[in-house]
């Protein structure tokens, strides 16, 4: 599955990451402990899915506000805020377009 995820690099903050990390996601104060000591996605979603790519530039910020290094990935590979934002921008673009193609048919 082509996906959208992040991973915490900072390892010498765990617990304030913890108490970000839940505001975002449901896994266990065990899962997110481990994700972060494994080098894995603490948080990830479908590369489509508008909503789950929004969540994640917001924890992204919302890390990088509290001096939490984090990594963004798509397609398994390092990107920035900047792609992630144009991405969901052209989403919504999309989506804008649709509707008003419907509402032009009604």
């Amino acid at each position: 599955m082509d996906t959208v995820g992040i991973k915490v690099i900072s390892r010498n903050e765990i617990n304030r990451c913890i108490k970000i990390l839940r505001k975002y996601c449901k896994l266990s104060i065990g899962e997110i402990k481990e994700a972060i000591i494994s080098n894995n996605y603490v948080v990830e979603c479908s590369y489509v899915k508008e909503e789950g790519i929004v969540n994640i530039i917001k924890l992204y910020k919302e890390l990088c506000d509290n001096n939490i290094q984090a990594q963004l990935y798509e397609h398994e590979r390092i990107t920035n805020v900047e792609f992630l934002e144009n991405l969901v921008e052209t989403y919504y673009e999309i989506n804008e377009e649709i509707a008003d193609r419907i509402w032009i048919k009604e």
